[in-house]
């Protein structure tokens, strides 16, 4: 496929894409609604090469020149799981639902994006679309799901809650509320590098701490976490506000109890989503503090350590064992798995923060 091909079947939506992935905001899940199959698959594989593109063009566009572009014009991007019906008539049985989730949770290969496509996804039966539904609700990192459907109105309504729709059929719906909004200074700042009061009290995290130490961290993460929840839902209502799909579902809200309570449900899926990415980045920065205190540790020259804005925070820790360094990176991973089976963000941080701290050297 051409970089551009995708693009001329719908340029405002396939815009509106770029735009997201350029700002940093792709989604995990998508739902794509349409008249032909054909064109959904070949839009849909535009976007999975733009998605994973490792040098994407300013304006999000894919590169079409890095080694994900060229496996995906080539058709062998191996880290695309395609499920379809049989046949037209068939539909997709549980047992191929839970060997495609299995297959979506293995960890992507470092610079892929593991991607999963359900072609004609209202073929799922109701016992696949639940399974299905419990793994779109626990996403591994690096994943994105992209279902295909021309009858949405077969599809389970918790399931497209918890996607980004995306009408495919004529260009005359306004897909500017996809776009993000511009981020705040503020945005922009904690985007840029992590932040200094951040790096201070990575600093304190360390063994032999103390309980109250580590406490006193795991709050102070937690506030953290707390005011990244409230940016989220921010950013979700000011996407949502021109939506007209969304401003439809509203309207029959106020009429109908059931329909109100599965607007907010889709309301509170969608800003979990953006809080689930927003938290992912403190975490990337918690998780490469730790294993920079693990070069340090292995006597990694000063120069050649990756991080270089953390080293002035480093130099007054304690400087752990190799062995130590190694415990301590796998309490950052459990805690991100804790986070990824959605234990509370205090629990979470609390062990973190005393299996480090606790333990005297």
């Amino acid at each position: 496929m051409n970089a551009a091909d995708w693009k001329s079947l719908f340029p405002k939506q396939a815009a509106a894409l770029e735009s997201a992935n350029a700002r940093g905001r792709r989604g995990q899940a998508y739902f794509f609604i349409g008249d032909s199959t054909q064109e959904l698959q070949a839009f849909a594989n535009g976007w999975i090469m733009t998605a994973a593109c490792q040098k994407p063009n300013p304006d999000g566009s894919a590169c079409g020149c890095c080694d994900n572009c060229r496996r995906c014009m080539a058709g062998s991007y191996i880290e695309c799981i395609q499920l379809a019906p049989e046949s037209k008539k068939a539909t997709i049985p549980v047992d191929r639902i839970r060997e495609f989730n299995r297959l979506m949770s293995l960890a992507a290969p470092p610079g892929k994006v593991m991607v999963g496509i359900i072609t004609e996804a209202s073929a799922m039966e109701k016992e696949a679309a639940n399974a299905f539904l419990k793994t779109l609700e626990e996403p591994s990192e690096n994943t994105m799901f992209i279902l295909l459907t021309t009858r949405p109105q077969f599809v389970l309504p918790t399931i497209k809650s918890r996607c980004q729709c995306l009408q495919l059929r004529s260009n005359k719906t306004d897909y500017s509320a996809l776009i993000p909004p511009p981020p705040s200074k503020e945005e922009e700042a904690a985007q840029a590098s992590p932040s200094e009061e951040l790096l201070k009290l990575l600093a304190t995290i360390h063994r032999g701490a103390g309980t109250r130490v580590a406490l006193n961290a795991s709050r102070e993460l937690a506030e953290r976490f707390e005011e990244l929840n409230r940016q989220a839902a921010r950013t979700v209502k000011a996407r949502l506000k021109n939506d007209p799909e969304y401003q439809m579902g509203l309207e029959n809200a106020k009429k109908d109890r059931a329909a109100r309570e599965e607007q907010q449900k889709s309301l509170d899926a969608k800003v979990f989503t953006e809080y689930d990415k927003l938290r992912g980045a403190y975490l990337d920065t918690i998780q490469a503090w730790f294993r920079q205190r693990y070069l340090v540790a292995a006597g990694t020259p000063e120069q050649l350590l990756p991080q270089q804005e953390f080293v002035k925070y480093m130099k007054d820790t304690p400087v752990p064992t190799r062995e130590e360094a190694e415990a301590d990176i796998r309490e950052v991973e459990t805690l991100r798995k804790a986070l990824r089976f959605k234990l509370p963000d205090e629990l979470a941080l609390d062990a973190m923060a005393l299996a480090i701290c606790e333990i005297q050297r």
